[in-house]
């Protein structure tokens, strides 16, 4: 299935028009989210949907070999890291008047969830190709056993590397915070018509819906 889902298009520019809705909030009108309704409900799932869809639309049923690893490597590079640096350099000459050894020292932490999804696509890359030749059960596994390596990071936050703040490293714990929702839209995606099956299932709707408000409250 190769074709693009407009729906995951769709949900895909919520996500960013909710953060966008949150710095607005904050920022312009000094608002934080635990003081606003509304964007406590949209913090509660904003990030790990935007990982999800990005999961989702990386799974690629390819021959990863060699060449294919790096070419993919290279357009995510190309997207998500170079921009960065080229609109962060922008950010702090034009806008903070600041030299550049600030982004040295800190990185372009205000754009995080960029580096954290490159470091998510190339660990999702590099199991593809170190595991080119393997079940996909294989696959499964490692993927997996990543999120819940990152899940015991993040809940382990008194560990000495956590809290690194030199770049890149300083996204480490977004990355072990939300991968585990990368890797679920990598696994929907892989087995799209059994995701379907599950997701249209009125049972499983309203289960979900009371278990987010359940939460929630």
């Amino acid at each position: 299935m190769n074709k693009r889902l407009g729906y995951i298009d769709a949900l895909r520019g919520i996500t960013m028009i909710l953060v966008v809705f949150s710095h607005v909030e904050y920022f312009t009108f000094g608002v934080p989210y635990t003081d606003s309704l509304i964007n406590s409900l949209f913090v509660t799932f904003r990030m790990p949907l935007f990982f999800f869809i990005s999961g989702f639309i990386a799974y690629k049923n390819m021959d990863w070999d060699m060449t294919y690893f790096l070419e993919m490597l290279r357009k995510k590079f190309m997207v998500q890291i170079l921009p960065t640096f080229v609109f962060c350099i922008l950010f702090y000459m034009v806008c903070m008047k600041e030299s550049l050894d600030s982004l040295v020292e800190q990185g372009p932490r205000a754009y995080w969830f960029t580096i954290t999804l490159f470091w998510m696509f190339f660990l999702y890359y590099m199991t593809m190709y170190l595991f080119r030749n393997k079940s996909d059960n294989a696959k499964n596994v490692f993927l997996c056993l990543l999120s819940v390596i990152g899940i015991g990071v993040y809940m382990g936050s008194g560990l000495q590397w956590y809290n690194l703040d030199i770049f890149p490293f300083h996204c480490l714990s977004y990355l072990s915070c939300y991968f585990q929702f990368f890797v679920l839209g990598v696994m929907c995606k892989k087995y799209y018509p059994t995701f379907v099956r599950i997701v249209s299932s009125d049972m499983v709707k309203a289960a979900v819906l009371l278990a987010f408000i359940g939460c929630f409250i």
